[in-house]
């Protein structure tokens, strides 16, 4: 498995990098993963992508029988999405999953020292992917300057 960790830090070759959105992205279901990793919860019905869409911030309210220590939801494209920002800000990490011809790839959007970090756990992002995600993840700190 390989990990590896993509953070937010403004460089000067990013500088005037228009932001972008995926008008495309199918999300195909979530679970709610278990803290002591040992399960999983199907979520029917349940979309990020819709939750973190509607009007004002998102709040995870979700119930079950374990402690929750994330959501992971499988979709087409293996960037975060223009809102997923809210789920770390709720407090649980992201986790998102692709299947390609490459195989599975996964991938984490967490806060880690008042940062936003996207892990990969599993597979390996293309370069234009990489830089995807960094400009993806500056357009959630203009969102949130936004907000102050």
């Amino acid at each position: 498995m390989q990990s590896g960790i993509l953070t937010a830090i403004a460089a000067a070759s990013l500088t005037g990098t228009a932001a972008f959105a995926f008008t495309d992205i199918e999300e195909y279901g979530c679970v709610a993963m278990s803290a002591d990793r040992q399960g999983a919860a199907a979520m029917p019905g349940y979309s990020v992508l819709e939750r973190s869409r509607a009007e004002g911030r998102m709040t995870v309210g979700i119930s079950a029988d374990f402690a929750i220590a994330g959501i992971m939801c499988r979709r087409n494209i293996i960037v975060p999405a223009e809102y997923d920002f809210e789920v770390p800000l709720a407090g649980l990490p992201l986790y998102i999953s692709t299947d390609g011809a490459d195989g599975s790839r996964i991938v984490v959007l967490t806060i880690e020292d008042d940062q936003f970090v996207v892990r990969i756990l599993e597979g390996e992002l293309t370069a234009s992917e990489r830089e995807q995600v960094t400009s993806r993840i500056e357009t959630y700190y203009a969102a949130l300057d936004d907000e102050s």
